[in-house]
């Protein structure tokens, strides 16, 4: 008896899981914690090949699932990787449910029930695009990560600041040492190596702010479809805010995901996975004129006292054939304006001047107006600590060309000064870009992540601004750039 027990019973190296780190905001409100959740798995290795059919069917009463969508899961677990880890079955199980596997698991061979931490999102949608989700590692990012210790039953990051710190909030995974019997169920603990928990993550969102933010943007939609807006610190690059519409309850992805609910949110025309303050790029309208205001000083294309005459708008002959004129409006008749009341008014006359020129006016031109525009930092990623970005684009006559193989005309310059045409920036590049104007020239990296701190609070990694560059304008011209947005506010 004792030496078939001595047999049966094995030495086993467990992973034990880190806890993942939790995530707060600038004030330290929760917006992420773990909790715990029943799973059912099956080690492969503690179930006999000719157990598999009747332990399948048994469990199936049990959980739900057809017996032979079982077997295919522990045949799927059966590799030299999987072999002796417990393979998901099915999560989210009741605890109810979990007692009841746990006291079959005389007849349940391999079979086990597992406390698994779960992540809970207690933002709501408003911060889904922000904190992202978690989910089962794939097969590429096991290649990817197993030299780093994962495992193929690992959950990681999938977007978000779940991705973008997965490094920090996973921690470090221990082992343990264990004696199990033939059932393959813990007899003792031999030795044990304890994780390194998950560092914690401190934003640098006002949650507050966030809300009253998103109830604007909500409130303020109209008929349209979408919708983003992002609030930043310019002294620094922290976003204190950050919204985008439509979204989605990122909770979905911490249990079993139906594929109807997936298919819902992957079809959806309006793209609620999309991160519309980031990861669009969309004609940025009349607020690239500020842009073109501060290229237009340091160039001496103009200056505080240019004083240009709106009368609605400007028409201009086609360069190839004078006969057909062109005309350029204004969004209304605004008359003489200097500067400060060009910006203030939005004229687009006044800019059409200083882009493209008009008449006796030299204006910047488009191989400056491009230059400007992208040392202001539209066409790149600004870099902030979210994946998804998009670059935009700078369109200038090589682009055209290569793109529609048509030559670059004085029309595209007078479109491109006012924010259309060909011009895509996101709001984040936006935010970045007027931040530039305000501080006095630092185009800063719009940051999401203010502090990562240890398990009991003491902080990792502080806050520190970034510069990505100083925009080549100098500080009184930009000076008198927000004169004129100032003047907006007052008129």
């Amino acid at each position: 008896y004792y030496q078939q027990k001595a047999e049966n019973n094995r030495i086993r190296m467990v992973p034990v899981a880190p806890v993942r780190g939790v995530v707060y905001d600038r004030k330290g409100e929760l917006l992420v914690r773990n909790v715990p959740s029943f799973s059912i798995s099956i080690v492969p290795a503690d179930l006999p090949k000719d157990k598999e059919k009747i332990t399948a069917q048994r469990l199936s009463k049990l959980v739900g699932l057809e017996p032979q969508e079982i077997i295919n899961k522990v045949k799927a677990g059966r590799t030299p990787q999987q072999y002796f880890l417990p393979l998901p079955i099915i999560s989210g199980v009741s605890r109810e449910m979990a007692l009841s596997i746990e006291e079959l698991h005389l007849d349940l061979p391999g079979v086990t029930v597992q406390i698994d931490p779960v992540r809970r999102y207690l933002g709501g949608p408003g911060l889904a695009h922000i904190l992202g989700y978690t989910g089962r590692i794939s097969e590429q990012e096991y290649s990817a990560l197993k030299e780093k210790g994962y495992s193929i039953q690992d959950k990681l990051g999938k977007t978000g600041v779940e991705l973008t710190f997965e490094d920090k909030l996973r921690g470090a995974p221990g082992l343990e040492q264990v004696e199990v019997d033939v059932y393959g169920r813990k007899i003792s603990s031999l030795y044990v190596q304890p994780p390194e928990p998950g560092s914690n993550i401190k934003l640098t969102l006002d949650l507050d702010l966030q809300r009253e933010v998103e109830r604007l943007v909500r409130e303020n939609m109209g008929e349209s479809k979408y919708a983003a807006a992002v609030a930043m610190d310019p002294r620094t690059g922290e976003v204190l805010a950050m919204v985008s519409e439509p979204s989605y309850d990122n909770n979905i992805f911490s249990g079993p995901v139906s594929q109807e609910t997936l298919d819902s949110l992957l079809k959806d025309p309006s793209r609620p996975l999309v991160n519309y303050a980031i990861g669009v790029g969309r004609p940025p309208g009349s607020i690239f004129k500020l842009i073109v205001a501060a290229a237009a000083l340091q160039e001496g294309v103009a200056n505080a006292s240019t004083r240009i005459f709106s009368a609605g708008s400007i028409t201009v002959p086609s360069q190839y054939d004078p006969s057909i004129i062109y005309t350029f409006y204004d969004w209304a008749p605004l008359g003489w304006l200097d500067f400060s009341q060009a910006i203030a008014r939005s004229s687009d006359v006044y800019f059409y001047y200083l882009g493209g020129g008009y008449r006796d006016f030299k204006g910047l031109g488009v191989d400056r107006l491009a230059a400007y525009t992208r040392q202001f930092g539209l066409g790149s990623p600004t870099g902030i600590d979210l994946p998804g970005e998009t670059a935009g684009l700078v369109p200038d006559p090589d682009w055209k060309q290569r793109a529609k193989k048509e030559p670059w005309l004085l029309g595209d310059t007078y479109n491109m000064v006012i924010g259309q045409g060909d011009v895509l920036a996101s709001p984040i590049q936006m935010v970045a870009m007027l931040s530039a104007v305000v501080n006095g020239g630092e185009l800063l990296r719009p940051q999401i992540v203010k502090e990562v701190l240890d398990a009991d609070g003491r902080v990792l990694r502080p806050f520190k601004k970034e510069v990505a560059r100083r925009v080549d304008v100098s500080p009184a011209n930009l000076a008198v750039v927000r004169e004129g947005m100032r003047e907006a506010v007052r008129w």
